[in-house]
């Protein structure tokens, strides 16, 4: 009884808070919204701009109207791109992906989401090159492998298509259209026998009748840092490492922020590894590292559990994190997630009614609460 990524992209959105610092929380997660900004600054500091002080220690700088300037210009490519995109206006959707990438050629995503728009336009080897671009930049997910395989098959070269559906089919083996396409590709090469079996498969995978994948997939959230967009679902971790060094005064912040990176590149434990490491520390040594509230960090670790799979552990600490803050509605949402990953369904639906004041918590709380719903429904009656 699993709630889909999508649905619950307000976790991933909950978790800019924990990037005040080296990311600018001016963030966005594209399958949520095209731009979804926060008040938090970027703190790694921009060129010639002088780091200042924050309350709690952390140094903090202003973008200069350089860079907001080039920032809005990407937000706004990025918001046509994906709108065009909606609209299958391919030409136009491709000359704004183009644009993003201009101002952020390090955005993977970026051109993997151009490579469906010249996949769209027969442009088949420019598809290709901007696959291998985006798996570069760490954008390595199915759907990336999948366009470059489409690609690769259109272009009759079968064995490379091959295999790239197989890679899809490791990532996702529910995937119907990967075996569909794959057995296509056999086919072609004239091998009945390989054939014959993928689209055994890829009915049996129609039917429901193939498990997902354990492994989970990246979520794409947008972040900025100075002027650029960046997906921190392809963040190098290592990067906070040598922050460390750099910075060792605000190594527990550092911590927390590759603990959401990790989070969001589907690595839980990792995360609750830093921050469990944090979290013994005081709250006076908490603030003097420049870390957010002991409550906003206890947050991060029950978004770990539940990813984890932990829900009666992640239950039992958001019910705790509530007796001393009731108004905490992140921690009623990951409660009423984890009720309804366990079953509880009426004391997910309870929960998820009492979040009422942020508007992104609220519509996934309707989420689950009408999921929640629908399967109660359905349930018979003992």
């Amino acid at each position: 009884m699993k709630i889909q990524p999508k649905h619950c992209a307000v976790i991933a959105g909950s978790l800019a808070g924990f990037l005040s610092l080296g990311w600018q929380a001016q963030a966005q997660d594209r399958q949520a919204a095209p731009a979804a900004t926060t008040k938090e600054a970027a703190a790694q500091p921009a060129a010639k701009v002088a780091p200042k002080a924050a309350a709690n220690g952390a140094p903090q700088v202003v973008v200069t109207p350089a860079q907001q300037k080039a920032l809005v210009s990407s937000v706004k490519s990025l918001q046509d791109a994906v709108k065009l995109s909606r609209a299958r206006k391919w030409p136009q959707a491709h000359a704004a992906y183009t644009n993003l990438i201009k101002s952020n050629p390090e955005l993977g995503i970026a051109y993997a989401d151009r490579a469906l728009t010249l996949l769209a336009m027969k442009r088949y080897g420019e598809a290709v090159a901007d696959c291998n671009k985006a798996i570069a930049l760490r954008k390595d997910t199915f759907e990336v492998y999948n366009r470059r395989a489409v690609a690769y098959m259109q272009m009759k070269k079968y064995d490379l298509a091959l295999a790239d559906f197989t890679k899809v089919i490791n990532l996702n083996p529910s995937s119907a259209a990967a075996y569909r396409d794959r057995a296509v590709c056999y086919v072609r090469k004239g091998d009945k026998k390989n054939a014959k079996r993928d689209i055994e498969m890829a009915k049996k995978a129609m039917g429901g009748k193939l498990i997902a994948s354990n492994q989970q997939q990246k979520t794409s959230f947008l972040a900025v840092k100075g002027g650029n967009l960046v997906d921190l679902s392809s963040v190098q971790t290592e990067k906070f490492d040598e922050m460390m060094q750099k910075d060792p005064a605000h190594k527990p912040m550092f911590m927390l922020q590759r603990a959401t990176v990790n989070m969001l590149q589907a690595k839980p434990q990792k995360a609750l590894e830093d921050v469990d490491q944090v979290l013994k520390l005081s709250d006076a040594e908490l603030n003097k590292g420049g870390c957010p509230p002991r409550e906003k960090v206890q947050q991060l670790r029950m978004t770990a559990l539940h990813k984890l799979g932990r829900h009666a552990d992640a239950i039992a600490e958001s019910n705790n994190l509530l007796k001393l803050h009731p108004d905490d509605e992140q921690a009623r949402l990951i409660l009423a997630m984890s009720y309804y990953e366990m079953g509880k369904l009426k004391e997910s639906m309870d929960e998820a009614a009492k979040i009422k004041k942020n508007p992104k918590l609220v519509q996934a709380a309707k989420i689950i609460r009408d999921k929640a719903g629908k399967n109660l429904k359905g349930k018979p009656k003992k």
